[in-house]
């Protein structure tokens, strides 16, 4: 019997003003799979990727990241876009 390995990706629309702010977050929580994304006809408006591990990441830390990630945008009075979470097989 194999068990299956799964990840969770959070997507999320970051601004580049943030963008520093996030890889120094991420870099302060060794977390090491993302990505930004960035769409040619809006470059300003990246999707920050996050891929982590389903059985290191319960609901309760990753709903901890997305506040961690959140609390970044106040002093630039810039605001990350909604979060959504999936789950990758």
């Amino acid at each position: 019997m194999t068990k299956s390995f799964a990840w969770w990706r959070l997507s999320i629309l970051c601004p580049t003003e943030l963008e520093e702010s996030v890889l120094w977050r991420l870099g302060d929580l060794t977390i090491n799979r993302f990505a930004f994304q960035f769409p040619p006809d809006a470059p300003s408006s990246p999707t920050l990727l996050i891929w982590l591990p389903e059985f290191e990441w319960p609901e309760s830390e990753r709903n901890q990241l997305t506040r961690s990630l959140f609390s970044l945008s106040a002093p630039f009075l810039s605001e990350l876009g909604e979060p959504s979470w999936d789950r990758i097989e």
